[in-house]
Order: C-alpha cells, then structure tokens, then sequence
C-alpha cells in the first residue's frame, strides 16, 4: 500500500522504522473504506465523506503531537538506533519548554500528570482564553477516549455553540441526549436548533423530553435566550 502511494517510505508515513504516522495510518484505514464500498457492504453512501475532509477532522491537539514527537525522539536514542544503549533507557528530558503546550505535554511525557487531566485542564484554558477551536479539539479526543461519557459530548457541544458551529452543536446535543437523557441536554438542543431557525425540531426535542418526565423550558424562553446570545455575540 505505501508502496503505491509514494515509491520509498520516509516520515511523512511511518514514526520510525515500523509504526505508520497518522497519515499513514489513516491510509490504511482509507483502503478498508474503499474496499467495503467497492465490495457494496453497505447501502447507503449518501453520507460519504471524501478522504481530505476526513483526515482535516481528525482531532489531533498539539499537546498530543508534541508527547508523540517526545516518544519518537526518545525511541531513536535507544536500541537498535544506538546500539551502545542495548539494555538501557535514554534520559528524559527535565525541560518543560516555554509554550503552554510543551509544558503540558512534557507532564504526561513524564508522568507529572495523567492524559486525561492534562486536557480537562487545557480545554479550560483554552475557553478562559476564547481559543475555541482549540477547546473544540480537546473536547472531540476526550470523545475519542471516552465515547460512552455524555460529558465530553456536552463540552464539544458547548464549544461548538461559541464558535457559531450550530449544525455541529446539534450533532454533539443529540449524542448527549440520547447517552445521558436530561433536561440540561433537551434545552441545549433545542437552543442549537433554534440557532439555525428550526422551531418545529426544538419543539419535537422539548415535547420528548416532557413527555419522558423532564422540566424543561419553554420554547419562548429558549428563543429569548438565543436572541440574548446573539446580541452578546453582536
């Protein structure tokens, strides 16, 4: 496969010697889906998402890249790379670095902090500081890492909303509200559709949820809400 794809293997597909990067793992993952395709497994492509679409949205943070590269770079100092480190482990290094990401990543590099931890902490930051994009990136590894926990959904949900990303804001709502049903997940869909000017989708999102016992709000007063956020936004 690589083979076909580049003539002779280097980084931009392989961490080392052995293990394919991102890019190179994401296209074996890409022949799997042209395969089942081509094979007809499934019905219906209607929904197909083209290969640079998909690989843009793979939520990589820089934090993750930069412990990546940490391990890399230490992997290439050992054996069989230096063959007097037979046996032996290379050092790690002591220093942090100066970005808030460096630092970040040389704690889980060196086990000063666990992963998760790391970014619950930088996904605040990140909204402390309005760099939305990158809390929305944050949010959707934590998905990656934690698909059955509603509580990432509603933090990529939340950052979607900031970012004015509606339609993506519905999609994280609608995983929150059917994961850990609540009235906090109806309100909040229904605020992402009216956003987009869907009051009969709202109303169907506030009418299941009160029907299955929830007090939510009224669709008046999440339309007054929406009005305010928008005014802010203005």
């Amino acid at each position: 496969l690589f083979h076909a794809y580049d003539g002779i293997i280097g980084n931009d597909l392989m961490t080392e010697h052995v293990h394919p990067n991102i890019h190179g793992q994401f296209l074996m993952a890409d022949a799997f889906y042209r395969e089942i395709k081509e094979l007809g497994l499934l019905k219906d492509w209607s929904k197909e998402v083209n290969f640079d679409e998909a690989f843009s949205d793979i939520p990589i943070t820089k934090i993750d890249s930069l412990q990546g590269k940490m391990v890399i770079d230490e992997l290439k100092k050992s054996w069989p790379y230096d063959m007097s480190m037979s046996g032996r482990r290379p050092e790690t290094s002591s220093f942090p670095g100066s970005t808030f990401e460096e630092v970040m990543a040389h704690n889980i590099h060196n086990k000063i902090a666990k992963w998760d931890e790391v970014m619950a902490f930088a996904y605040q930051t990140y909204h402390n500081d309005k760099t939305y994009e990158k809390a929305l990136t944050v949010a959707e590894s934590l998905i990656f890492e934690y698909p059955e926990q509603g509580k990432v959904y509603e933090m990529a949900g939340t950052t979607s909303m900031k970012l004015g990303n509606f339609k993506r804001a519905i999609f994280y709502y609608s995983k929150l509200n059917k994961i850990e049903p609540s009235a906090l997940s109806a309100n909040q869909l229904a605020l992402a559709y009216i956003k987009l000017d869907d009051n009969s989708a709202a109303e169907k999102v506030l009418q299941e949820a009160k029907t299955n016992g929830y007090k939510v709000k009224e669709l008046e007063e999440i339309k007054n809400e929406a009005l305010s956020t928008n005014q802010d936004m203005n």
